[in-house]
């Protein structure tokens, strides 16, 4: 008798330690499904470089003018007097929730110098 409920005690066990096993093997699935998704998002997205691979930089000159930065087509889009100038390639979806914002309002700089300390922010 006792022999018999050792077998049932081992078979419900075996079951039990099988279904955990499935349960853990689905949740690793998933989660590294999530980052390969997320990755091939992020696969093209690179800081702009030019052919020395630095960082552009706007000169500063004495001609001020008004300067937007905010969200274009999903990146970053600079705009001067409400003319697109050219976009980074920083996804806004990859930023904070409060910048998203920031960037859906779009963030005002009357200056080149100002504008370049925005751009800083987000490289």
């Amino acid at each position: 008798m006792e022999s018999e409920n050792t077998n049932e005690l081992y078979v419900e066990k075996k079951y039990f330690y099988f279904t955990v096993f499935l349960v853990l093997l689905f949740v690793a699935a998933s989660v590294m499904t999530c980052f390969f998704v997320f990755d091939a998002k992020l696969e093209n997205v690179t800081a702009p470089k030019n052919e020395t691979g630095v960082l552009p930089v706007i000169n500063v000159t004495e001609d001020e003018k008004n300067y937007e930065v905010k969200e274009y087509n999903g990146r970053i889009g600079v705009f001067e007097d409400n003319s697109l100038l050219y976009t980074l390639d920083v996804y806004v979806f990859t930023l904070p929730k409060s910048d998203q914002k920031l960037l859906s309002d779009g963030i005002k700089a009357d200056s080149k110098e100002e504008l370049n300390e925005i751009l800083e922010e987000y490289y």
